[in-house]
């Protein structure tokens, strides 16, 4: 089994009209930060996933909170689930049409991929096709923010040779 989990951005894709498989579960939650996500990991974990696709943090800048103690969440949840034997596919933080957003997700995703060098994990990076010059390209959103179909179409394309 396959786990998709995150914020709105995961939550409201339609994976299953996707993936043909019926092994991909959605554990999206609009408004989801990473704090969230370690509260209810513990349910994804006793599901006993294979992989998780993970794609979390951007709800958690609105809190103000230091992007230091964003990352440290984060490496709670990489740490949860690699003590629990799960292959984890990261997915980066997406760029918005919000500068304010867009510099944290830039410091944001640096932090991350210094991380991934170090521990070798798997990972997507959506923002070379949705983006352009650190911002969300309209064609891909719907409110600056969420993707839109279009977008979802491009996102399983890259995901299906992670999770398949």
């Amino acid at each position: 089994m396959i786990v998709l989990l995150g914020d709105s951005l995961i939550a409201r894709g339609n994976w299953n009209k996707y993936f043909s498989t019926s092994n991909v579960k959605n554990f999206g939650i609009d408004g989801d930060t990473t704090k969230g996500v370690l509260a209810r990991l513990s349910h994804v974990l006793n599901m006993k996933p294979e992989k998780v696709v993970l794609l979390i943090g951007i709800n958690d800048f609105a809190s103000l909170d230091l992007i230091d103690n964003i990352f440290k969440d984060y490496l709670k949840i990489l740490n949860k689930l690699n003590q629990n034997k799960i292959e984890v596919i990261i997915v980066k933080l997406l760029y918005t049409q919000m500068k304010s957003y867009n510099k944290k997700v830039e410091v944001f995703n640096k932090l991350l991929d210094e991380y991934i060098r170090k521990h070798s994990y798997s990972f997507i990076d959506m923002n070379t096709e949705l983006s352009i010059d650190n911002y969300l390209k309209d064609e891909y959103t719907y409110d600056g923010i969420h993707l839109n179909e279009k977008a979802y179409i491009l996102f399983s394309s890259k995901l299906e040779e992670f999770i398949l």
